[in-house]
């Protein structure tokens, strides 16, 4: 049985896995910046939300946790 069923038949079928080119192109480098995009604000919704959570659930470590930072990007910052 022919793996094309329905669509554009089969030379369009033909054609586009001939000719496709080699690595990327200018439009596949387009699509994967934007699917990157996409991803990467999916990723950090879900990033935030876990940590609103983990917030609700230990407020004195998310303290504890933000002033250890804080003290580290300070004394990162006061050696320049």
């Amino acid at each position: 049985m022919d793996e094309n069923i329905g669509g554009a038949g089969p030379a369009l079928a033909a054609h586009s896995k001939d000719g496709s080119a080699a690595g990327q192109t200018a439009a596949s480098r387009v699509t994967g910046q934007q699917q990157r995009t996409q991803l990467s604000q999916e990723t950090l919704g879900r990033l935030a939300d876990q940590l609103g959570e983990l917030v609700r659930r230990q407020p004195i470590m998310a303290t504890v946790v933000t002033g250890v930072v804080g003290v580290c990007v300070g004394r990162m910052l006061s050696r320049r």
